[in-house]
């Protein structure tokens, strides 16, 4: 996981239009990848494409001279497009921090998480990317941990095949057995017919 600092993205969010939403929206992929289910951020975007539809038919209406059938409609549309720029990000903000909380482990409530993400954002984003930030360390020292300990185990099995059983004391004191064949046996010599000269 590409880690962000938690101060740039604070500031970032707070200064530069839309990195809001590309935040959350690269923010939610993470959260997918750990088991979650983060909302999508057209939650988010669909309040402005109704607004945005909206004047693009007011103005059609107007330029075509047939305001009284596309207005309505941009008029609708307007009036639609209002609620939804509360509702639906009270929507988004409930899941998003319902997610966040399990993602992050408990580290940052679901009350907490919604209560920042709708009154305070930008402090809202400083904290959970602060709480990745930190599991995706333990997570990265935990195998190298692992990897350590490997070698240690691994190497313990080869010295202990190295070493040579300890021997039977009874085995040791056996004789050994006589390996000479019968016809290689050599035949003792007579000693009186050495000893004695000939006749």
């Amino acid at each position: 996981m590409k880690q962000r600092s938690p101060i740039t993205s604070l500031l970032l969010s707070m200064f530069v239009p839309f990195y809001y939403l590309f935040w959350l929206h690269v923010t939610g992929k993470i959260i997918n990848q750990k088991g979650a289910k983060a909302p999508s951020i057209l939650l988010l975007v669909a309040p402005f494409l109704l607004l945005i539809a909206a004047i693009l038919l007011s103005v059609a209406a107007t330029a075509a001279g047939i305001a009284d059938g596309l207005g309505i409609v941009a008029i609708l549309l307007g009036i639609l497009a209002v609620p939804f720029f509360i509702i639906l990000p009270i929507i988004f903000d409930v899941k998003f921090s319902r997610a966040m909380e399990h993602a992050t482990n408990g580290q940052v409530s679901a009350g907490t998480g919604f209560v920042l993400m709708f009154f305070v954002a930008p402090a809202a984003v400083y904290i959970y990317q602060d709480k990745l930030n930190t599991l995706a360390d333990s997570t990265q020292q935990s195998p190298n941990v692992a990897a350590n300990e490997a070698p240690q185990q691994a190497g313990s099995p080869v010295f202990a095949s190295n070493q040579q059983p300890a021997q039977d004391p009874q085995q040791q004191n056996q004789p050994m057995p006589n390996t000479e064949q019968p016809g290689n046996q050599v035949a003792p010599q007579n000693s009186d017919n050495s000893s004695n000269p000939q006749s």
